[in-house]
């Protein structure tokens, strides 16, 4: 369960349950679909754009999304981005 702070402890703040005061990004209309990739796939896309794991855009693993996703250091992240002109993957490195 992640956990949010409403104001620091010095303020006497305290800590809530993400379900009591925000809502599941994941479901918001302007965030891509994402997910983490299995190992194959991770590997199929590599190969296919001739790419290192490190030359990926990164993401930070304590980022909102690979939180809620529970991605690890090492994982890949993949967004699904739908415009006018199409659908888009494009990949983030956890790191």
């Amino acid at each position: 369960m992640l956990e949010v702070r409403l104001s620091s402890k010095s303020r006497g703040g305290s800590l809530a349950k993400k379900k009591e005061i925000s809502f599941n990004i994941l479901e918001h209309s302007i965030l891509p679909k994402a997910s983490v990739v299995t190992e194959k796939e991770k590997e199929k896309v590599l190969n296919e754009y001739s790419l290192k794991e490190e030359n990926l855009p990164r993401i930070k693993h304590n980022d909102p999304v690979a939180k809620i996703l529970e991605a690890e250091a090492g994982d890949v992240i993949k967004f699904d981005r739908k415009d006018p002109t199409g659908r888009y993957a494009y990949y983030r490195l956890v790191i």
